[in-house]
């Protein structure tokens, strides 16, 4: 009787070990299973950027639609519409934030128009303008016909000449 109980221990043997070997290759399947996945899904990920930069090409333009260049004073334009409702003033990085522009169109703009802008503690405003007020009418022709000599005008002997203050509103 020895012999059936060392068979069924042989045997009890050979399918413990052939269990223990189906486990361990069904979870190295399943390892690689899952890296495959991953790299399926990488692979996928980098065929739709390189068909999304494709399209990009195939539209004419190679570069990203965001930094396209801005046709001639369109910079400047952008600049003073931010700062016309500034009555304070706005800092370069503000005015940068609202406009959208990269950081050295604004400073460029802003260096390069100087007569348009000035800095005063770090903000930035249009520069006023003065508003000169235009002579009365016929004052022209006057001094084209030599009736009216600019020095008479200027001296304030011309008693016909209204005056005008700083915002050009006339002097009664």
């Amino acid at each position: 009787m020895a012999s059936i109980r060392d068979r069924n221990k042989d045997e009890r043997e050979l399918i413990t070990g052939t269990l223990s070997d189906l486990e361990d290759s069904i979870e190295e399947l399943k390892n690689r299973i899952e890296y495959l996945t991953d790299d399926l899904h990488a692979r996928q990920e980098r065929l739709a950027i390189w068909r999304r930069r494709l399209a990009q090409l195939a539209q004419g333009s190679g570069a990203d639609p965001e930094r396209r260049r801005r046709p001639k004073g369109e910079n400047l334009r952008a600049v003073i519409n931010c700062l016309q409702g500034a009555v304070n003033g706005l800092a370069a990085s503000e005015i940068q934030r609202r406009t959208d522009l990269a950081w050295s169109s604004i400073q460029a703009t802003l260096k390069r128009n100087s007569d348009r802008f000035v800095e005063q503690d770090g903000l930035w405003r249009l520069r006023k303008t003065t508003v000169v007020a235009a002579p009365p009418k016929g004052m022209f022709a006057k001094i084209l016909n030599n009736e009216l000599d600019l020095d008479t005008v200027d001296s304030g002997e011309n008693e016909s000449m209204p005056e005008f203050d700083d915002e050009g509103n006339e002097i009664e």
